[in-house]
């Protein structure tokens, strides 16, 4: 067994680094998976190790162990670290996904034999995939185009196309795992080492796609959107550094495999901005360099609209004329939406000031994304919609008042980012005491926002610290902290500090409150006191 699955390596590792015994239920845990799957990939583990000559010991109502001295142990740990990892099946929702961005990130015609050879099933298996693509392509204005003796190959706009691989990528495989590739951190390090909500699945899926993002060559673009926030002075929440990320290098690989943007595909408005201009300057010309080639000005226009639609922290508002109005339009719109809120909701919010810097935050942006339908990832908005329908259904009134602007409907994943700060708002600021919590939350800045809203109002006596993304995550004390709350299972987290860590979702499930509410009776209150 030269090569091993997600899983099988998952827990090899497990079983080398831990020098206690381990059970198969605390397995399952660290990978994400269930016992019985652990269960049933440990004869090939074990098979494995004793042809390296170890033993696995069983012992029942204690664990799993392996009789290994130290040396041996970390010759094996180096071993399994470069061995090539394979995917495991995928299911044929999965696999229709990974056809399609096969498809749809070609540079010329597709086989299906081949298509077939790579995903190890039948070519009919393939053709009843293809189908279901066709109905897909052709709900987002694409078709897909099938000759004898040529194969198979996606007609259409080429910026739909870049939209629906960003879409792909985003939906299957966690926004974290695509920044630390940008990063530089490998895959198998990403699936062996970090922990994550169906992690098994996830991990299939990236390894299926790994030669996608080999082209995509995500490090590359990550040093680009780094350029852009240093001559900007500006910074990318994680979301928001990830798409930005994303759409360079789908755009870098399109013009590299001779498919740049068409002229009528990109309009965008005049822009003044003068930093701005310098910076899309600079992107051109690292491009140009890179595929040896002069873009054309749609592609131009297009990394405009990137940055445009990105969240910045602080928010950054850019010299373009989007208005009649001149400099006050946006300004103008957000005291229409605060009015709509105080008649749409309560009267009092019309005068919240911290609602009005967040809808001032996110406005400018937004009409960006939705007026030239760059995507928003927001995959909180159907739970949203579900658990607060009468704030939805103000979120999108108010948003109704975008139209003159984006000139079209508001989708849902924007509707959604508004329900959010109205959350937050509604929700309102309670008055904080002990014990001291630090939240980590990546996810922009509605969504931290919200958290901390909900936080304070289930638990009154959490006294927030403050809250911190990846990039600062470092900068708090934490002996003044007594408990961590994340909305994401990071590794890097862990490392962090020897507090308490708690994962939950932005929306503060009731079994997010539970985990809380029990850390927070088992506090100890004469610490806290001390702590003051």
């Amino acid at each position: 067994m030269n090569d091993l699955d997600a899983i099988k390596s998952g827990i090899l590792i497990n079983l080398l680094q831990s020098k206690q015994p381990i059970s198969t239920s605390k397995l399952a845990s660290h990978l994400s998976v269930t016992p019985r799957m652990v269960r049933y990939n440990l004869l090939a583990v074990e098979v494995w190790l004793k042809k390296h000559g170890v033993q696995l010991s069983r012992q029942q109502k204690v664990g799993l162990s392996l009789e290994i001295n130290e040396n041996e142990r970390q010759h094996l740990i180096d071993e399994v670290s470069g061995i090539n990892l394979l995917p495991g099946a995928l299911t044929s929702v999965e696999r229709e996904k990974v056809i399609l961005l096969t498809l749809l990130s070609a540079p010329g015609p597709v086989y299906i034999q081949n298509l077939a050879n790579k995903l190890l099933v039948c070519t009919a298996t393939v053709t009843k995939n293809l189908n279901l693509i066709d109905l897909k392509l052709k709900e987002n204005h694409l078709n897909l185009i099938r000759r004898p003796n040529y194969g198979l190959r996606v007609s259409g706009s080429e910026k739909i196309r870049r939209r629906m691989i960003a879409d792909l990528l985003l939906d299957m495989i966690p926004s974290e795992w695509l920044l630390q590739i940008g990063r530089g951190l490998s895959y198998k390090d990403i699936i062996v080492l970090q922990e994550w909500p169906d992690k098994a699945k996830k991990a299939n899926f990236l390894l299926e796609v790994e030669p996608l993002l080999e082209m995509l060559d995500l490090p590359e673009s990550y040093r680009l959107e780094g350029l852009v926030e240093a001559e900007l002075n500006i910074s990318f929440p994680e979301l928001a550094k990830v798409v930005l990320m994303l759409s360079l290098s789908i755009q870098r690989m399109r013009i590299r495999q001779n498919h740049p943007l068409y002229q009528e595909e990109v309009v965008v408005p005049p822009i003044d901005d003068v930093s701005l201009q310098s910076v899309i300057k600079i992107l051109v010309q690292q491009i140009e360099k890179e595929t040896g080639t002069d873009l054309p000005e749609a592609e131009k226009r297009e990394m405009s609209l990137h940055v445009l639609g990105a969240e910045t922290q602080p928010a950054r508002q850019f010299v373009v004329r989007l208005s009649t109005e001149g400099s006050t339009w946006l300004e103008q719109l957000v005291d229409a939406m605060m009015a709509e809120v105080g008649q749409q909701l309560d009267q009092r919010l019309a005068g919240n000031i911290e609602l009005r810097e967040v809808l001032l935050a996110y406005l400018q942006p937004a009409i960006y994304r939705i007026r030239y339908k760059l995507p928003l990832y927001n995959p909180q908005a159907i739970e949203i919609k579900r658990m607060y329908p009468t704030i939805f259904k103000s979120a999108f009134e108010i948003c109704n008042l975008m139209e003159p602007l984006t000139q079209t409907k508001t989708p849902e994943e924007e509707v959604g980012y508004v329900a959010m700060c109205l959350i937050a708002a509604v929700e309102g600021s309670i008055l904080r005491r002990q014990p001291r919590v630090a939240v980590i939350c990546p996810l922009g800045i509605a969504t931290s926002k919200m958290l901390v809203s909900r936080l304070r109002k289930e638990f009154p006596s959490l006294y927030i610290v403050g809250v911190y993304s990846y990039e600062n995550m470092e900068t708090f004390q934490q002996e003044n902290i007594d408990l961590i709350i994340s909305t994401t299972a990071h590794s890097q987290i862990a490392n962090l500090s020897d507090r308490e860590i708690i994962h939950v979702n932005p929306l503060l499930y009731p079994a997010d409150r539970a985990k809380i509410l029990k850390w927070f009776q088992s506090f100890n209150t004469s610490t806290l006191s001390e702590r003051g």
